[in-house]
């Protein structure tokens, strides 16, 4: 990446994996494994390797993807999922502390439930509630968890440090 665009210095994490729903207990721990790595280990590991680029060139966004299961009452049987996303704002929280002093800002955007291949499972008829739920009356598409990006990487967005940006048409609030 170095050679081809020049040192990193915006970071947008944004690993899933599709096996969203198990319990909370009563299993093995391996799904909150899988979920943790793929959430926050691998992301510790893409910021790491950037973080002396960023210093170097005098700071850096990095924008993590969360989920707004993460915030309030999570759905039920989603644990693993929940627990990695929670972990990973936390995360970000604490980069956003140890960070701030080599002008390195990290943030979450927390999206709801959004048009994208992990909703291709969900049943049409569920969409439809949701969306009807909604106070926009429609489900999340990408443009706006990318809007919340874009904006969180401006110069506009410069100021803003630790923070998580709903991004949910107001179900949050519903």
């Amino acid at each position: 990446i170095r050679s081809k665009y020049g040192p990193p210095t915006t970071l947008v994490l944004n690993a899933g994996d599709r096996d969203l729903y198990g319990p909370a207990a009563g299993e093995d721990f391996q799904q909150f494994s899988r979920h943790l790595t793929v959430q926050l280990e691998s992301s510790h590991v893409l910021v790491s390797s950037a973080l002396p680029y960023m210093k170097d060139v005098g700071g850096g966004e990095i924008i993590a993807i969360g989920s707004t299961y993460a915030l309030g009452a999570p759905p039920p049987t989603m644990a693993p999922y929940v627990v990695a996303k929670t972990a990973l704002a936390g995360w970000i929280r604490c980069l956003a502390v140890d960070l701030g002093q080599f002008n390195i800002r990290a943030n979450l955007v927390a999206p709801g439930i959004t048009e994208t291949a992990l909703l291709s499972a969900v049943p049409d008829r569920k969409k439809k509630v949701a969306a009807a739920q909604n106070p926009l009356r429609r489900i999340g598409e990408p443009k706006d968890v990318a809007g919340a990006v874009a904006y969180l990487v401006s110069e506009d967005g410069a100021y803003v440090n630790g923070e998580t940006l709903t991004v949910n048409g107001g179900a949050s609030m519903a």
